[in-house]
């Protein structure tokens, strides 16, 4: 009977694997010149069988690519993390002689995420704007800019937001649909990911550089299609024990 072996969903898992092709056509000329058979048409034959899985049995079609994704979440970040840099600063100093009001609009815009914005990941900061957006109010609107803030720059903020939540309501729905799996489906896909992540294998023996940068790693692409750790499970504080039978 197949057993599954990779973390995450099936579709997750396919997603995962997509990201990873996707970073390693970006760089097939320096995978060409350790592995000579595996040039961009090798590695874009593999990106096709994930592409026609996801498409012939889970019914998806990107309206955009996973790597045009990226390039925009990449570009929401760098904006992002300057103009939440400025909305944070002037909550500091427009508020620094009430502490009450300036701790109230730190945590509720989300600042406190992050001791550090120049310094935060991008998922620290896609999820500070998320909750930006999610806690501005027109009251709370009103009085930063009662205090001295731009409307513009809380607009923009906001604009920034709605273009994080678009990627992110695609790759979301997709990462959580399901679809009821044949045993020849799950050997299919089992198989898929091993010959991937054999290539991910030797590649980043042979080019430790790409190794270091993550670009192929699975547990990183995973996470970029909304995988999450499942808790640990915790052992009930309640234990019944089995009653001994005496032994006369």
């Amino acid at each position: 009977m197949s057993t599954r072996k990779y973390k995450g969903t099936p579709i997750q898992m396919l997603l995962a694997l997509r990201i990873i092709l996707e970073n390693a056509i970006g760089i097939a000329e320096r995978i060409k010149e350790v592995r000579p058979k595996w040039d961009e048409a090798f590695l874009k034959s593999y990106l096709s069988k994930v592409n026609s899985i996801l498409y012939n049995e889970f019914g998806i079609n990107f309206t955009i690519s996973l790597k045009d994704r990226a390039e925009i979440a990449d570009r929401v970040e760098a904006a992002a993390r300057i103009l939440l840099q400025q909305i944070q600063i002037q909550i500091e100093l427009d508020f620094k002689n009430d502490y009450v009001t300036r701790k109230s609009l730190i945590e509720t815009l989300g600042f406190y995420k992050t001791k550090s914005l120049g310094l935060a990941s991008q998922s620290q900061l896609l999820s500070i704007l998320q909750v930006f957006s999610k806690s501005m109010t027109p009251e709370i609107e009103q009085q930063l800019v009662d205090a001295g803030m731009n409307p513009k720059l809380i607009a923009d903020i906001l604009q920034l937001a709605a273009e994080c939540e678009m990627l992110n309501v695609e790759i979301d729905s997709f990462a959580r649909a399901t679809v009821q799996l044949s045993y020849d489906d799950i050997n299919r896909l089992i198989n898929l990911y091993d010959e991937v992540m054999d290539i991910v294998t030797i590649t980043t023996v042979l080019l430790p550089e790409v190794a270091q940068t993550g670009t192929l790693s699975y547990q990183r692409a995973l996470e970029e299609v909304g995988y999450v750790e499942p808790a640990p499970r915790t052992r009930s504080t309640t234990t019944t024990r089995r009653k001994r039978r005496r032994r006369y």
